[in-house]
């Protein structure tokens, strides 16, 4: 279960999946609709072989949580550790003390030496990408996050992302990914005709389109030839493993 927004669930379901295939046991997932992600699955990914996904509209009740959460093999991110035959009586103490299980995977894909998209886009969402695919093909893929993750404003301001646009060949084209029209603004006067990015119907996230929105621009960024991010964001590090590319960060000073 995660609760945060697309690329941060992206990450955490496409770890888990690939580590019940590498355990060889069966995965649920506890997909929460919530103000960071309006959107059902179904909407954003067809269902994962090998996978259940139970759909809830807040935090799981106790109940819910020990069916869904009712297995055989437990793994530990924070130390690392894959536990057999873990009695059910544990599983439900964590649940009643947190009231929200959940494998953490911080901002690292676990992988074993995986690199590649491992859920698939549901149909629409897939329509959408090859409709817009020759936006990011053999381009430099640039995602500037803002909104509500000062962080990444921080770390990553615009000015940062201008100094190495400004350094980029004159004739390398973009595909820009951003949260905030202002971004596309500024990049669209700075760069004339060497931007491109999809125009989006909404942006704010209890929308349940807004995620749609964001899924196609991280699969297209995924198609791009590298990509300059924003320090301490998921969504272009998602799209770089999807893509196996590179992300260079765009902070001040570097």
């Amino acid at each position: 279960m995660n609760t945060g927004g697309l690329a941060n669930r992206v990450q955490n379901v496409e770890s888990c999946l690939l580590l019940a295939r590498s355990l060889g046991v069966p995965l649920r997932i506890v997909w929460v609709k919530n103000k960071h992600l309006a959107t059902p699955f179904h909407q954003l990914f067809d269902a994962p072989e090998g996978a259940k996904v139970v759909e809830v509209d807040d935090w799981p009740s106790i109940k819910l949580a020990e069916d869904a959460f009712d297995a055989d093999v437990v793994f530990d991110w924070q130390d690392n550790k894959v536990l057999h035959d873990v009695p059910d009586t544990e599983v439900i103490k964590i649940v009643s003390q947190w009231q929200r299980p959940a494998i953490k995977t911080f901002s690292r894909f676990f992988t074993s030496g995986y690199r590649g998209q491992t859920l698939a886009l549901a149909a629409p969402v897939a329509k959408a990408v090859a409709e817009a695919d020759h936006l990011a093909r053999g381009k430099i893929g640039v995602h500037i996050r803002r909104g509500d993750h000062k962080a990444a404003e921080a770390n990553s301001p615009d000015f940062a992302f201008l100094f190495m646009l400004d350094n980029l060949r004159e004739d390398r084209e973009l595909f820009l990914c951003s949260d905030d029209e202002g971004v596309e603004d500024l990049l669209a006067r700075r760069y004339p005709k060497r931007v491109f990015f999809r125009p989006k119907s909404t942006r704010a996230r209890e929308d349940g389109v807004a995620a749609i929105e964001a899924l196609v621009d991280m699969a297209l960024l995924s198609k791009t030839d590298a990509i300059i991010g924003s320090f301490g964001s998921t969504f272009g590090n998602c799209a770089a493993h999807w893509g196996n590319l590179l992300v260079h960060y765009a902070r001040p000073g570097m």
